[in-house]
């Protein structure tokens, strides 16, 4: 894992804006899970910088298992010299918490857990039963919501960082979903 956080401080983006990282917690099962792991990757380069796992003995309750190896792997991943500057991790409040009272970082959600919610809302406008159409669905919008997550990716993807850019490219939507729409960058 040194290695890995050589190759991030190497990159010439680092040494002016530190690195964000991102964390997600591992369970071995999907209810009371013995064994939990929370690994920590490096946003530039994808690479495990730090992991922690913890098992039932050392902290019964799984669903509080991630805070608590949370706790370890990023003082773990910053002993190692590499300037955290933000997390991104899934919608957590124990771990947000941490993140900015304690650590004093940025915060941030990851992708797949910024998106969900959305698709999720989505499919209710998109379909329902013959007596709703039109009510509460629209036909129209039917096969629009994977379409939708998958344009709110690629906007996260590509507004390199800055929050209006994220914004016009998320508020473009509409225009793909219309007859003759021709991408002009």
């Amino acid at each position: 894992m040194q290695q890995a956080v050589a190759v991030v401080k190497s990159s010439s983006d680092y040494h002016t804006n530190g690195e964000w990282v991102i964390t997600d917690a591992r369970h071995d099962s999907t209810a009371n899970a013995y064994h939990s792991t929370v690994p920590c990757l490096a946003g530039s380069t994808r690479r495990i910088v730090g992991i922690c796992s913890i098992s039932r003995p050392e902290h019964r309750i799984a669903q509080t298992r991630e805070v608590e190896c949370t706790r370890v792997v990023l003082p773990q991943v910053i002993a190692r010299g590499l300037n955290v500057t933000e997390v991104a991790h899934d919608n957590q409040v124990q771990v947000k918490k941490y993140v900015c009272e304690e650590l004093g970082l940025l915060n941030s959600y990851d992708t797949w857990h910024g998106t969900k919610n959305v698709a999720k809302e989505l499919r209710k406008i998109c379909r329902g039963t013959v007596r709703s159409r039109d009510v509460t669905w629209f036909t129209q919008l039917s096969d629009k919501a994977r379409k939708t997550k998958v344009h709110l990716y690629w906007c996260m993807k590509n507004c390199n960082g800055n929050p209006d850019d994220l914004r016009a490219k998320i508020m473009n939507i509409s225009k793909h979903f219309q007859v003759g729409f021709i991408h002009n960058y």
